[in-house]
């Protein structure tokens, strides 16, 4: 909507998300932004670039899911991409269905920025720099803001887990909603009553570090414990996806009577 308020040109390459007509309309409309998840990212790059002229391509906005480091160095060197913005927004009722490219003007970008948060957080919570270096920007998602206030703690007992230790995030001040409309119980349950509020019902599960930069580790509700020891998918898929023969992956745990899952 922003767009379209400020004269900005929407290409909608098709009814439905298709890797092959978004490069094609990149091409022919000399599209030079570019928004999608990781997942419409992944499938662009895994068509054969070298067919279509991408060269208008200046920046791109990714969200909706974290990104695996490896799409976004592939998208610098393969799709020339010179600045994207990672912004993990996760809006509960609204999923984004297909891949919009638009036309704008990028010349005031002066590098990738991440952006993370909740639509019950209004939504930015964490925010990186423009002079933050390549690893801090693959790895995190950024500082926390000078209005917010963010701690992780221990999913059983509650209690702050140490620096650099993963928990389940939590964020407050003046940004967390009042409460889910009408509905009393949901808000208990992802507001506690000295106003922390638990990332929502994805229970992200994170890490910070002494300056404040989080790292977003997973996502509770698919952790998986084996043996005891909790295993986050995220972590395991990071590392699948540095092998070059490796285009997508998804981990997930399995019934194992000895261990309980693996």
């Amino acid at each position: 909507m922003s767009m379209a308020v400020h004269g900005i040109t929407l290409v909608f390459p098709s009814s439905s998300y298709n890797s092959r007509a978004n490069l094609e309309a990149i091409q022919n409309e000399r599209c030079n932004f570019v928004y999608g998840t990781p997942t419409m990212y992944t499938d662009l790059l895994n068509q054969d670039l070298h067919q279509y002229n991408l060269s208008s391509v200046e920046a791109g906005l990714m969200g909706g899911s974290p990104c695996p480091p490896e799409v976004l160095r592939k998208l610098k060197t393969e799709m020339n991409m010179r600045e994207i913005t990672v912004s993990m927004f996760y809006i509960s009722s609204n999923i984004i269905e297909d891949l919009t490219v638009r036309k704008m003007n990028t010349s005031s970008f002066s590098s990738p920025q991440i952006l993370y948060g909740t639509t019950e957080n209004s939504p930015v919570t964490f925010l990186g720099f423009p002079e933050d270096n390549e690893e801090m920007k693959i790895n995190t998602v950024g500082c926390i803001m000078p209005h917010t206030e963010a701690k992780v703690v221990d999913p059983v007992t509650g209690d702050i887990v140490t620096v650099g230790a993963s928990g389940e995030l939590m964020i407050r001040g003046t940004c967390v909603m009042s409460g889910y409309w009408d509905d009393p119980g949901k808000t208990k349950e992802v507001i506690s009553r000295d106003r922390w509020y638990r990332t929502g019902l994805f229970s992200d599960t994170a890490s910070l570090n002494s300056l404040g930069y989080c790292r977003i580790e997973g996502r509770i509700k698919d952790m998986i414990i084996r043996g005891g020891e909790n295993i986050y998918p995220a972590e395991i898929e990071q590392f699948l996806y540095r092998h070059p023969k490796v285009m997508e992956v998804q981990v997930v745990g399995v019934k194992d009577e000895r261990l309980g899952e693996q």
